[in-house]
């Protein structure tokens, strides 16, 4: 214990030797995320302009979130707090510490629920970021919530319970799971009690290579959706190296531990039984050869780890950091692994424009491809503040899947990549604007998918078990699912009192309308206001 301890005390003592910097990631939600593709005079001395299509990225590599609020004459301090500063900050030249309050109390109605009830978020948390000298940083997230969902929501919950093993050998669902958060409880009957942490630690021992170790969420690609790998899904532990191999070749590297949320039939008495353990891996590789090309090669797989009664060792090809040996060897579905092998493409012909594309596949032997294609408008024509985004997507309906569905491109029963999970097309349009603090944000989206009419479940979900959604064995043999149309629209009106933790009060209308052959529809008018410190997505527009 001593020599762990000292050792510790020696690397910090290292770390603090060399002044200070602010080692910490921007956070995800699209806010900071747009402004990631503001190509400012920082590359335009000779550097050539990365776009960022691997998140999250490091502050410093594109903007500092602490340069988003420069007020410095407020001299009141809940001024500060409210408009301008973290809740709690300190700097010297050692190291660097901010800690924020996370909130979002909301509270909203459905004007097409005959039940007349009240749908609500309680949430409570704290954020902590932090850095020893310029190569050591950290972050850490906790996070308490009540809420009740509308319906077609709580459903998607629903369906992603976690399953039990019964003494017949089949598997009965309870619970539910938040997409980018965590599994629930029940809560008052109809709604759901969860709570969740991230944290990690960000090593830099030189500016060619960046190491961090821990659960925080991750994204690849320039659009609003991934065909790749998304936030989607809840975080899992991982470590990931980022590698500047040359001027114009960058490589990430991802070692992760994914669950299916199966109980094992190992236990200890008096304790609940284990989740199905899986691997996962992924490497991507990205050519620049301009600040108007950009070229990435994404692999990422599945790894069996676990099956209903005992553990298996890593496969030995889990390890390996090069991109495109394992489906050389493997395939892209083999007996122990599930591959999703793609190309990201993003041009950037003016200032503010980014055309970008992704192009994916799953089996070698059955070459349908999913696609994705769209524009991104940064402040276009100089209009500061205006961001938008219009996109195509296009994914087959065996897409992410394989013969054992305990190996689906999931995590926490919950898909990878897109939240529809497979068998759809979509369109959407995405427009947000700010003018001092008072913004608006509208979006839209357009699905044609399937719909099962047993459960009132709309697209194609990626499960553990490999069977389509139905309320419960005794309604017999499932029907098969039907076409369907989904349009969804929503408008937010917000004002955001704070740029460095996107402390916001905010008022928004959801609309959604599905429906599907045979006269089926499900309506969905939701009012909704709040107030929130919006640092995490949660997607719910499908």
């Amino acid at each position: 214990m001593i020599v762990k301890i000292t050792s510790v005390l020696i690397l910090v003592g290292l770390f603090s030797l060399n002044g200070i910097a602010q080692l910490r990631f921007i956070p995800m939600v699209e806010y900071y995320k747009d402004r990631a593709f503001i190509s400012t005079s920082k590359y335009e001395d000779g550097k050539t302009y990365k776009t960022p299509t691997f998140f999250p990225v490091l502050e410093g590599a594109y903007y500092s979130v602490s340069d988003l609020d420069t007020n410095s004459e407020r001299r009141t301090w809940l001024g500060r707090k409210l408009f301008d500063e973290h809740f709690f900050q300190y700097q010297n030249n050692e190291y660097f510490i901010s800690i924020d309050p996370i909130v979002n109390f909301s509270m909203g109605r459905d004007r097409r629920d005959t039940d007349n009830k009240t749908y609500f978020q309680n949430t409570r948390g704290i954020r902590v970021t932090g850095g020893i000298g310029k190569y050591f940083g950290f972050y850490s997230t906790l996070q308490e919530n009540q809420a009740r969902f509308v319906d077609y929501q709580s459903r998607y919950i629903q369906w992603r319970g976690e399953y039990y093993p019964t003494s017949s050998g089949n598997f009965v669902r309870t619970n539910g799971f938040v997409p980018g958060a965590a599994r629930t409880k029940d809560f008052k009957g109809d709604g759901f009690d969860f709570a969740f942490v991230t944290g990690g630690i960000i090593v830099q021992p030189n500016q060619n290579l960046t190491i961090s170790l821990g659960n925080g969420p991750m994204f690849v690609g320039a659009g609003y959706r991934s065909l790749f790998l998304s936030d989607h899904s809840n975080m899992a532990p991982h470590l990931r190296f980022s590698i500047q191999l040359h001027e114009k070749l960058h490589a990430e590297v991802i070692y992760a531990q994914h669950l299916n949320l199966v109980r094992t039939q190992l236990f200890n008495t008096g304790t609940e039984a284990f989740y199905q353990k899986k691997g996962f891996t992924a490497r991507y590789l990205t050519y620049t050869p301009s600040e108007k090309v950009q070229l990435s090669l994404f692999e990422g797989t599945s790894w069996q780890r676990w099956t209903d009664t005992e553990a298996l060792r890593a496969h030995s090809l889990f390890f390996n950091p090069i991109p495109l040996i394992n489906p050389a060897v493997l395939g892209l579905r083999h007996e122990r692994s599930n591959t999703v092998l793609g190309l990201n493409a993003v041009l950037r012909p003016l200032k503010w424009l980014h055309l970008y594309s992704q192009i994916a596949i799953d089996d070698f032997k059955n070459l349908k491809p999913a696609l994705q294609a769209g524009l991104r408008f940064t402040q276009p024509f100089g209009i500061k503040q205006l961001h938008a985004l219009i996109e195509v997507n296009r994914v087959p309906e065996t897409f992410y899947q394989h013969d054992n569905a305990r190996l689906n491109y999931i995590h926490n029963n919950t898909a990878l990549a897109h939240p529809m999970g497979a068998g759809f097309t979509e369109i959407l349009g995405r427009m947000s604007y700010e003018w001092r603090r008072i913004g608006i944000m509208v979006s839209g989206n357009l699905y044609q998918t399937v719909y099962f009419t047993q459960s009132n479940f709309y697209g194609t979900p990626l499960l553990a078990e490999k069977k389509p959604p139905q309320p419960n064995p005794s309604d017999g043999a499932p029907l098969p699912p039907v076409e369907s149309v989904i349009a969804l629209g929503q408008f937010d009106l917000f004002y955001r009192f704070n740029r460095k933790n996107n402390l916001q009060l905010f008022a928004s209308v959801l609309y959604r309308d599905a429906r599907a052959r045979g006269g089926f529809q499900h309506e969905t008018l939701f009012f909704n206001l709040g107030i929130r410190t919006n640092l995490s997505n949660q997607y719910f527009d499908f």
